[in-house]
This record gives structure tokens, C-alpha cells and sequence, in this order.
């Protein structure tokens, strides 16, 4: 009962803050510990308004390969501090790059936009790993008269220059005394304006050294192009969902898959209704809960909401399928 309590608890606490449910802590081997006291990061700084809760939570099971949920306690990033971020992102120093030219468009681009960090502590506390995610944005900025106008650089190049950067960043991380025996993973996260990104390469230091592995974590609309050519079954599944929903009531669904090369692990669905009494609340989340026919693996978190507030919270944890239905109360 008391570990029940947790999990509500916090289910609670974020969602009164308007946090996003990927930063909730449940305490077993799924999810990371928080190490307490609680600190919060010391650096926070980018050149885009990338999606910070998606680049962490990915980042964080990325993370789960080197440093296991079991025997680790979870922190915020706490070596590089808002002044370095902005001094590493400058064009002196990671973003150092020649101007190259575009469709016959000269551009002078900013590749790397961001650096997110995470801690990882052992249960005693000390610090035993650290985990990078580099922000590579292939859409680059140009002056068109007096209008900002954007081309699109191709990926390999962005990437390969992410690689080639990371070299940097580790000599910079490994010359703070504190960090010289640390391991370090890096993954290289590549931004994209029409959904969520995706993580391209990941790997860890072995002493200052890095190797990549070529890694996709991706995202995408579970009605789009892609999920229908290469995964048709669930699409069929979100779609039996959408039609169920809006056989009752007028609604906007949207949902989007995190998808492991191609298998889909991740589900988020979010509802947007009118204003819904108690009893319509029910039904409709009774309607979405009960018609989750998703891979039996999948992770599915489910919103209701009304005027930018979550009223109905529904949880599917991956490898079972019961779900738990929250409504939420001011």
C-alpha cells in the first residue's frame, strides 16, 4: 500500500504542476529513484526551444543500458552550469564552423542548439556516471530581405558533425578534476520542426575515449505515412480508438509513437474535449481504456483535456494490460 501511495502521489504532485508525466518516479526496477535531496540543475541554456521532457526521458532509458535503474539514483545535471552552456555554444567554440552554401544560399549555421545533462549516483550517493544529450538542428536560418528564411541541411552532414564535435565537449567534461574517472555516455539527438526528434547515435567513454553505435529513437503520428507503410496494426489500433471516442462526443485525438528502430514502445494520446460532466468524463475514458490494443510491450499514457487541463489521466504500463484511470480534481 505504501508504494501504491507513491505512485499516486506523484502522479498527483506533477500533474498539479503541469509537469509532463515522463517525470514522474515510480519506485521499481521500470523508473529511476530520485536522488534526495533533491538539486536541480545548474545549467539551463539552448539556441531552440527544443522538447526538453521527450529529450530526457529518452535520454534517461537510453541511459538505463550503462546505468541500471536498481542500483542508481537519478540527478539533474550538475556540471555544466548555464554561463558554460552558453560559452560552449558560441560560435568560438562548438559552433565553430565555416559558412557553407544552400541551393546557392550562403548560411552561417549554429549545428549544435543545445546540451542537456543528466547524474547518475550510486545508491550511496556518489557520482557514477553522466549522460549528454548533443541538440543538432538541421534546419538552418538565413536573412531573405527582411524575412528569416530556413533550408534544411542534410542529416548525415549535421550528424557527422555532432561526432566530430563530441571529441570537444569530452576533453572540456574530463579537464573538471571531479569528472576524471567518470564515464561519460553521449547521444546525439536530432531536432525535427513537425514532430518530436529522434536519438541518432549513442555511447559511452571507455577512459576519454568514444565509440558510436547507430541507435533510432523516433517518433511519429500514429496516423502518419510512415506508421501505416511499416506498421499497420497499430495504426489500425489507434484509429479504432479515434472512431470509438468520436462516436461519443465531438473530440480532437492526437497521438504519437516512440518508436526503438521500428518497434513501436512508447504511446501517448492526447484528447481534447469540450467541457465534460462527471459521468461523460467516465464513459469517455472508459471508451479509450477499454479499446488499448496496442503491442502487448507498449508504454501508453492517455489525456483528457478541457481548456489547456488535464482532466482524466490513463496509464498502460508496457508488458501488461491493465490500465488505471485517474481523474483529476481541482
Amino acid at each position: 500500500m505504501k508504494k501504491l501511495a507513491l505512485i499516486l502521489l506523484s502522479i498527483l504532485i506533477l500533474t498539479g504542476c503541469g509537469r509532463s508525466e515522463e517525470s514522474q518516479v515510480v519506485f521499481d526496477d521500470s523508473y529511476y529513484t530520485i536522488a534526495s535531496p533533491f538539486k536541480r540543475a545548474v545549467g539551463n541554456f539552448s539556441l531552440s526551444s527544443f522538447d526538453r521532457e521527450e529529450v530526457s526521458s529518452m535520454l534517461m532509458q537510453l541511459s538505463m543500458e550503462h546505468f541500471r535503474t536498481n542500483n542508481s539514483l537519478y540527478q539533474e545535471g550538475q556540471y555544466l552550469t548555464t554561463e558554460e552552456l552558453r560559452d560552449l555554444l558560441s560560435t568560438d567554440k562548438l559552433n565553430k564552423v565555416e559558412d557553407i552554401e544552400v541551393d546557392g544560399i550562403i548560411i552561417s549555421p549554429k549545428f549544435i542548439t543545445a546540451i542537456y545533462e543528466q547524474n547518475y549516483l550510486s545508491l550511496n550517493g556518489d557520482l557514477k556516471g553522466i549522460s549528454l544529450a548533443i541538440i543538432l538542428n538541421p534546419r538552418q536560418s538565413y536573412r531573405g530581405g527582411n524575412n528569416l528564411l530556413y533550408k534544411n541541411i542534410s542529416e548525415e552532414i549535421v550528424l557527422q558533425y555532432g561526432k566530430d564535435k563530441v571529441t570537444e565537449l569530452l576533453e572540456y567534461m574530463y579537464s573538471k578534476e571531479e569528472l576524471e574517472d567518470i564515464q561519460i555516455m553521449v547521444a546525439l539527438f536530432l531536432e525535427n520542426y513537425r514532430i518530436k526528434g529522434s536519438f541518432k547515435y549513442s555511447g559511452i567513454t571507455t577512459n576519454t575515449d568514444i565509440e558510436f553505435e547507430n541507435i533510432n529513437y523516433h517518433y511519429q503520428f500514429l496516423d502518419s505515412r510512415y506508421v501505416i507503410n511499416n506498421d499497420f496494426a497499430n495504426y489500425n489500433n489507434f484509429k479504432a480508438i479515434r472512431d470509438a471516442a468520436t462516436e461519443f462526443i465531438n473530440l480532437h485525438m492526437v497521438g504519437y509513437g516512440l518508436y526503438k528502430d521500428d518497434e513501436l514502445v512508447r504511446v501517448k494520446l492526447i484528447v481534447t474535449t469540450p467541457f465534460l460532466n462527471k459521468p461523460e468524463l467516465l464513459y469517455l475514458s472508459n471508451i479509450i481504456s477499454s479499446n488499448l490494443n496496442f503491442t502487448a510491450n507498449v508504454m501508453i499514457r492517455g489525456y483528457i483535456r478541457n481548456n489547456n487541463r488535464t482532466n482524466a489521466l490513463i496509464i498502460s504500463e508496457a508488458l501488461t494490460r491493465d490500465v488505471k484511470v485517474y481523474l483529476l480534481e481541482e
